[in-house]
């Protein structure tokens, strides 16, 4: 064990408020010959920092959600464990030692606490290095304090070496909107992108070989007594999250990749309409435009591949006109490369880069969180748990209504429905936390919902691939002559009419699940 340095003994615990931004190499220097940042410069601190991060082989720590890193700052040692939070606060614990390894007698008081003992301390092992050159500098806005971190180096482990290039902004003194005036004030100097991951992310990530991989939604933890405010604020970051983390993978052009994010901006515009009551104002108007098109840009190519994969590739197998069908799936596998090809570009985007950002400040401190008025400010400041079962409650009650009338829709109410049903769903999935130890019945109406969400997806993809075989049919028409433009338009057809078939028991599979639906048990009464 080590002793501790005397001035960190007094507040070994803190909390964490940050926004971290993501900035091109090249962009760095841009932001640094910008006139504002050359004011600011008289007063920056740089500094190499090279940190450490420990944890066990079988990664115990990071299961727990906490960090435990030792850096190296000159002669100094400095202790620093970070615990799982909110989406923009995490308890810290920084503390001077004297050595290279973690003292785990003054990770007691800490998240790290419940863990403590001999074994874990012989258990740890360094397991990845960050080495960074810091410039930092305080920056005052009219909302409080922050520090302003810019960091340039490299994550390095056995999974090989990571570049860093982001700005860490750090509330000290005043409110959240102060991070989001700075973070404003550093996208007009130069274009960067929110940072969705940590140091440590990154650098876990780089063990397990994670580079371009798919990722899914994570679950969603609300305390009990939560604010309705607070509430919508993590459960949206978690959603912007989920959305951002696939761009990897969506410029790998990894069909699952395109699905994780499209499902993820479309959790996140559940979650505007599930809280709507609370975001009745022109800011929330223009992100959800914004949302809106950038959950576009992935449509065309989820499309193409769900209507070769699940559809004209299943029809191969059984169908006796194989070879029209394969004609077919080559004309739909060169759309579908393009149109893989259009939105990896899209994604990349400075236009995209700047959705995901304006959300992400949207979410933190909008015009939503200080709208004025007893009425919003009582709305806000609520708790969540009965507004939850109130929601819930409202929305399953309008979908059993509609579903009695399921034969009477056209396509588009079905497709209204279909999305009025991802939206409880995915409600349930927000607020599940809040009603511990009713797991059981929770998983019995989710069942219910997801298999009325699926026969009614399918109802819609019938009509999306109507759409999708006539433009085909067409292109095909206009670039090729001859046997292979009519083997193809065939096929088109073939498809198209096999699905309609299908429809008259894709309804009764809907009515029925319907009818299941309004005698589920409702976990949240």
């Amino acid at each position: 064990m080590h002793r501790v340095d005397e001035q960190y003994e007094e507040h070994p615990l803190s909390s964490e408020v940050e926004i971290k931004l993501e900035i091109a190499p090249a962009q760095r220097a841009r932001l640094r010959d910008s006139p504002w940042f050359g004011e600011l410069a008289a007063t920056a601190r740089r500094e190499n920092l090279v940190s450490t991060y420990f944890d066990t082989r079988e990664r115990k720590l990071r299961r727990k959600g906490i960090s435990l890193r030792v850096r190296r700052v000159g002669d100094k040692r400095v202790q620093t464990i970070k615990a799982r939070g909110t989406a923009i606060s995490r308890e810290e614990s920084e503390r001077e030692i004297h050595g290279d390894t973690p003292d785990l007698e003054l990770a007691v008081d800490t998240a790290l606490g419940p863990l403590v003992s001999k074994k874990l301390e012989r258990s740890l092992e360094p397991v990845f290095e960050v080495d960074v050159h810091r410039t930092s500098f305080p920056l005052r806005t009219t909302s409080g304090e922050i520090e302003v971190a810019i960091d340039e180096g490299e994550i390095r482990g056995a999974g090989g070496v990571a570049p860093i290039s982001e700005i860490e902004l750090e509330l000290k003194e005043g409110e959240p909107r102060a991070l989001v005036d700075a973070a404003r004030r550093l996208a007009s100097e130069a274009p960067v992108s929110y940072g969705i991951r940590s140091k440590a992310d990154r650098g876990y990530a780089l063990l397990e070989h994670h580079g371009a991989e798919p990722v899914f939604a994570e679950d969603i933890e609300l305390d009990e007594t939560v604010t309705v405010q607070d509430a919508f604020r993590e459960i949206g970051l978690s959603c912007l999250r989920h959305a951002a983390l696939n761009e990897a993978a969506v410029r790998a052009a990894d069909p699952e990749g395109v699905h994780q994010m499209r499902v993820g901006l479309r959790r996140l515009r559940a979650a505007v309409s599930l809280f709507k009551e609370m975001l009745d104002d022109d800011e929330t108007e223009t992100v959800k435009t914004r949302l809106r098109w950038l959950t576009d840009q992935l449509g065309p190519a989820r499309d193409y591949d769900v209507f070769v994969t699940e559809t004209v590739e299943p029809m191969k197998q059984s169908d006796p006109h194989e070879s029209e069908l394969s004609r077919l799936e080559a004309v739909l596998d060169e759309k579908r490369e393009e149109k893989f090809s259009d939105t990896a570009s899209a994604v990349a985007s400075d236009r995209a880069h700047e959705v995901v950002l304006e959300a992400a400040l949207w979410l933190i401190d909008g015009h939503w969180a200080s709208a004025p008025g007893e009425p919003a400010r009582e709305l806000r400041e609520g708790r969540m748990k009965p507004r939850a079962s109130d929601i819930l409650t409202r929305r399953t009650r309008k979908i059993v209504k509609r579903l009695k009338r399921l034969e009477e829709l056209d396509p588009r109410q079905r497709h209204e429905l279909r999305i009025a049903v991802k939206k409880l769903r995915y409600g349930t999935q927000f607020f599940a936390s809040l009603f511990p130890g009713t797991k059981s019945a929770r998983k019995k109406l989710v069942k219910e919902l997801k298999q009325l969400q699926d026969a009614l997806g399918a109802l819609n993809d019938i009509r999306v691939h109507d759409g999708l075989s006539s433009q085909v049919a067409r292109d095909v028409r206009e670039s090729t002559k001859g046997e292979a433009a009519g083997d193809a338009s065939f096929a088109a057809g073939l498809v198209t009419g096999q699905e309609e078939l299908k429809q008259r028991t894709l309804v009764s599979e809907a009515t029925k699940c319907g009818g299941k639906l309004a005698r589920a048990p409702r976990f949240w009464e």
